[in-house]
């Protein structure tokens, strides 16, 4: 089992945007920010693993943002980042994913 999962973080992590787009795809559509972090809670505190990718995809996005970024997350989420950077916006996202991330156990 550890194994296949070890493979699964391989590919996630071979791929951080598709990981990332994926990830906004499964939880923040029809869901807003708060929803999104409390799913994001909930994975930190029961599956590790994963979340590690996840962080792991969500800092590569931000550290090397594709250049359609924005039109992408509209793509991935059904939402529209008007009247703010996109760029801002995921680092934003992924700093309050990442203080999640950091104290699991953690209910702020």
């Amino acid at each position: 089992m550890s194994e296949e999962l070890d493979d699964e973080s391989r590919a996630r992590r071979a791929e951080p945007v598709r990981c990332f787009y994926g990830v906004l795809n499964e939880s923040m559509t029809n869901n807003d920010v708060d929803g999104f972090l409390a799913l994001w809670r909930s994975l930190c505190k029961s599956f590790r693993p994963l979340a590690d990718d996840v962080m792991y995809c969500f800092d590569r996005v931000v550290d090397d943002p594709p250049p359609d970024l924005v039109e992408k997350y509209k793509e991935a989420t059904g939402y529209a980042l008007n009247h703010v950077d996109g760029v801002s916006y995921v680092r934003g996202l992924r700093d309050q994913m990442r203080r999640i991330y950091d104290t699991p156990g953690a209910d702020a």
